[in-house]
């Protein structure tokens, strides 16, 4: 799981700024090892390294197989990278990964189809909590995640 926008310079080895869909400062606090901080803007990911997000996820899942695991999952809810990808407010690209549901949906079914690819004859589930509603989905976007054979969507995306 990647926390994209959510996290502090503060608690990385090298000081370096969240990454995220979009630079749309999240609201809160984040506790640090000298103190507690607003949480700073992120810096929006470029194409590029959204493809080597991608990869990273691949790398994740086949070196937790490597490790022992018998299948891995992918988050995709509370807000983590993904979420934000999927979120219209944390969302806020012009580009082929934001506007349309059709285009946030991207880096999801992305990182899902990489890490199935690399698992070959693991099936990778991927989880949404069903209390999210950070976003407004349509029966659209259900039609949408159901195609892609998400194991689940967000309780915000269940038809009404």
């Amino acid at each position: 799981m990647h926390t994209g926008r959510i996290g502090h310079p503060l608690n990385t080895l090298h000081g370096r700024q969240p990454v995220a869909p979009s630079r749309v400062k999240p609201a809160g606090q984040m506790f640090t090892s000298v103190g507690t901080f607003e949480m700073p803007p992120p810096r929006s990911l470029t194409e590029d390294e959204i493809a080597g997000t991608v990869r990273d996820f691949r790398h994740a899942a086949a070196a937790a197989l490597e490790a022992g695991a018998d299948g891995v999952e992918i988050h995709a809810a509370n807000g983590y990278l993904i979420h934000q990808f999927l979120s219209n407010n944390a969302n806020q690209r012009t580009d082929g990964y934001g506007g349309s549901i059709e285009n946030r949906i991207r880096f999801a079914f992305e990182v899902a189809a990489g890490v199935a690819r690399k698992l070959a004859a693991s099936a990778p589930a991927s989880s949404s909590h069903p209390g999210i509603h950070s976003t407004t989905f349509s029966k659209k976007t259900w039609m949408i995640c159901t195609r892609f054979s998400f194991a689940h969507c967000p309780h915000s995306v269940w038809p009404t």
